[in-house]
């Protein structure tokens, strides 16, 4: 991609994307805590224990801020979630954490999102190798239960932007599926690839983990929504960024 091509997809223009998708809503873009050879990084969301209570935060005193420069009243307004490329990560540590403190098994650590029976073989250079996942108690995620459940049950869509990785652990992925569909607040699961992730052969980890997640969020009646882009093309960057362009909001099948 040439630079007016990569400035196409700055964090102002992909605001702009987003803007026309949800014309009535505040947005906020979280930008990552730095960038090494290109490669965002957001370790701030994944140690095992702050992710959501960290997104909450950060909504929180945003939401506050915009209301206190508006003269206006802060507004219990529904959340939509959105991660894009490697940012999906942030939504993989948010379904551990979730899944873990609905499990049914009640496990003393927090689980990971990747499936311990599962041999996924990861190049060198896959930078979510370098994101350590250690052995967490899940008693940080059990003290503030009331509010990572009040905070996420305001949460209408979670959105898997052509994203690398997938949670493919059961133990977590179970009670979040059935959590999508629960009674009192239904949440719709978006996936949304292009053949740059989902078809390519170098990185095969991708189609398969994808496929162990679908396949479990159907197991237990997630709320659930596909989208394919671009399967008529060889997979690029970009394809893979116009996704941010025309992704769909809602499941219009």
């Amino acid at each position: 991609m040439t630079t007016s091509e990569w400035k196409k997809y700055c964090l102002e223009n992909t605001l702009k994307f987003l803007e026309s998708k949800y014309s009535t809503a505040n947005i906020f873009i979280v930008r990552a805590v730095r960038i090494i050879h290109e490669l965002t990084e957001y370790d701030n969301f994944l140690r095992p224990g702050q992710c959501i209570m960290h997104m909450r935060t950060l909504l929180s005193n945003a939401t506050h801020q915009l209301s206190k420069s508006s003269s206006g009243e802060s507004k219990d307004l529904p959340i939509i979630l959105l991660g894009f490329s490697k940012g999906v990560l942030i939504l993989n540590h948010l379904v551990a954490e979730l899944g873990t403190l609905l499990s049914s098994k009640k496990p003393s650590i927090i689980e990971d999102w990747q499936d311990p029976n599962y041999k996924v073989s990861l190049p060198h250079w896959e930078p979510s190798l370098r994101i350590k996942r250690t052995c967490t108690s899940s008693s940080c995620l059990v003290k503030d239960e009331v509010n990572i459940i009040k905070f996420l049950d305001k949460v209408e869509a979670i959105h898997w932007i052509d994203g690398h990785r997938f949670p493919t652990n059961p133990i977590v992925l179970e009670p979040f599926a059935k959590w999508t569909n629960r009674s009192t607040n239904n949440t719709k699961v978006f996936l949304h690839t292009s053949p740059r992730q989902i078809k390519d052969h170098r990185r095969k980890w991708i189609r398969e983990e994808y496929e162990k997640f679908v396949e479990c969020l159907k197991e237990n009646k997630a709320l659930l929504v596909e989208k394919h882009y671009f399967g008529d093309q060889p997979g690029s960057f970009e394809s893979h960024f116009k996704v941010l362009e025309d992704f769909v909001t809602e499941d219009k099948s």
